[in-house]
């Protein structure tokens, strides 16, 4: 258990909160880092714990590998912990998002013009894939090349797709790397597209064609199109 999932499990009760209130609270508080509202200001003491667990977080960022999962293992922590297994959701192990992420990046990267090149994962978790996909990526071709990727994720927990973000948005921040655009979504893949919710949206500026807006429904429609398209590859996943 990492030292994170062992101090949220610790400030279970604490301010009257739940631990897994105390992780919703720390996804918010990093994201707003990020440039995302909160839509409730948490009080004065809530605050002051959650800059200490902010921190916790950012040192484990810090101290492990690029683009290392490490917030899906407190969620399954949590779920395991507090005995809410009947959730269903069980995540991929690292070892297997690193493999699979190195068959599908076999004949990566397609040709050698500069273009936006595009990555999906319909079920996102806490983002485990694309996080070894983008480790693939950066370790074999540089991570230079992560300037032309562009990451979509999609899920119908809200949990997760907060997740998902806020461990890329960390890694980027942290290790200097750069990404061409981040997509998070909250809603059904198999559902119809113009009901997924955009949770956050990110691009890199100066890419020589700027994608329209993530809320657009012309991108949803295009993003559900390619998943359908790769349902044989994405079932992989």
């Amino acid at each position: 258990m990492s030292n994170l999932a062992k101090e949220i499990i610790s400030l279970h009760g604490k301010e009257g909160l739940s631990a897994d209130q105390w992780f919703e609270l720390l996804i918010d508080d990093v994201l707003a880092g990020f440039g995302l509202l909160l839509t409730d200001i948490p009080p004065e003491p809530v605050r002051a714990v959650l800059f200490e667990l902010a921190g916790q977080y950012a040192k484990e960022v810090i101290d492990a590998e690029p683009f290392t999962d490490l917030l899906g293992p407190v969620h399954m922590e949590l779920v395991s912990h507090y005995h809410q297994q009947a959730s269903g959701q069980f995540f991929t192990p690292p070892n297997i998002c690193r493999m699979l992420a190195e068959i599908s990046l076999a004949d990566f990267p397609p040709d050698d013009e500069p273009r936006l090149i595009r990555i999906n994962d319909p079920a996102v978790g806490a983002g485990g894939l694309l996080l070894a996909t983008l480790e693939v990526i950066s370790k074999k071709h540089g991570s230079e090349l992560l300037r032309w990727i562009s990451l979509t994720g999609i899920d119908v927990d809200r949990r997760c797709v907060r997740m998902f973000p806020m461990q890329v948005l960390s890694n980027l921040f942290v290790h200097r790397f750069e990404l061409g655009e981040l997509v998070a979504y909250w809603g059904n893949t198999l559902g119809d597209p113009t009901d997924w919710t955009t949770v956050c949206h990110y691009t890199r500026r100066d890419l020589p064609t700027q994608p329209a807006p993530a809320d657009h429904p012309e991108i949803k429609t295009a993003v559900a199109k390619a998943i359908s398209e790769q349902s044989e590859q994405l079932a992989l996943f």
